[in-house]
């Protein structure tokens, strides 16, 4: 479904009436980008429901009822379900090659309107400062975490278990001139959302981060035993590519983001 950026607050309160009760078969993912065809700042709102069509439209009906734009229903199987095309997907991604993306991301708690307000319209603001900088944009995925919840946290390394929104911006730097500009907006965006997530630091999920650091990504709590498995399984650091549990500083040093394997001797 695609939607006008006017009709953000009402996404926002249906996003928030959701709330921590989401039942476990619906997944959301909220993008906000910027299409010409549609008049320029767009919010397109990607809801999956596993179950028959009719709960999945009952469930879907608050976003239905603001009269999106654009819209498109289909039934698909398990099988096709990341193969299938998703409305508004167009345009470069982070993960096309030669792509330069500056991503910058956070942990949600709590739902703050205003906060979200506030992003929306700095995003606007970057659009019109970057246009170049047009095919980026930002992400916020919202899915179930009662089956998450029913794990003990200190039973496996996965940290962060009650997040209830995963949110990031993928900034396209097309024009290198722009590199500072642009990250500095990115740190903003980050800062703005950290100091409403209904937490007091930083947290990030891991697949996301970028160089805030690994109590950030793994937890403080969670290292120590972390440590220990890599010191264990990993002592050489081989396997620290990509936002890696560290045991040394030499290695931490030392070791290139940008090649795997291009410190390996």
């Amino acid at each position: 479904m695609r939607f006008h950026s006017r009709d953000n607050t009402s996404l926002w309160e249906i996003m928030k009436d959701i709330g921590s009760n989401q039942p476990r078969e619906m997944a959301l993912t909220f993008q906000v980008n910027w299409n010409d065809e549609f008049g320029g700042l767009n919010i397109n709102v990607n809801a999956k429901w596993v179950g028959p069509m009719e709960e999945a439209l009952i469930a879907f009906s608050p976003f239905l009822s603001l009269n999106p734009i654009q819209r498109s229903i289909t039934q698909i199987p398990w099988t096709s379900i990341y193969s299938s095309p998703v409305l508004g997907s167009g345009g470069s991604s982070s993960c096309d090659r030669g792509t330069k993306s500056s991503n910058w991301a956070v942990n949600l708690y709590t739902i703050s309107i205003p906060a979200l307000t506030r992003t929306l319209q700095k995003l606007a603001d970057f659009y019109s400062a970057f246009p170049s900088s047009r095919t980026s944009v930002w992400s916020i995925e919202k899915f179930a975490n009662s089956v998450t919840l029913s794990t003990q946290d200190d039973e496996t390394a996965y940290p962060w278990r009650n997040t209830t929104i995963y949110t990031f911006v993928a900034l396209q730097i097309n024009d290198d001139s722009q590199d500072d500009a642009i990250n500095a907006f990115g740190a903003s965006f980050q800062a703005e959302m950290a100091a409403s997530s209904g937490y007091g630091d930083l947290r990030v999920y891991m697949n996301y981060g970028r160089d805030e650091g690994e109590e950030v990504w793994y937890s403080e709590g969670k290292l120590p035993r972390l440590k220990a498995l890599k010191r264990k399984y990993d002592p050489m650091e081989l396997f620290s590519h990509y936002n890696p549990v560290m045991i040394s500083e030499q290695h931490k040093k030392s070791v290139n983001h940008g090649r795997l394997g291009s410190d390996l001797k």
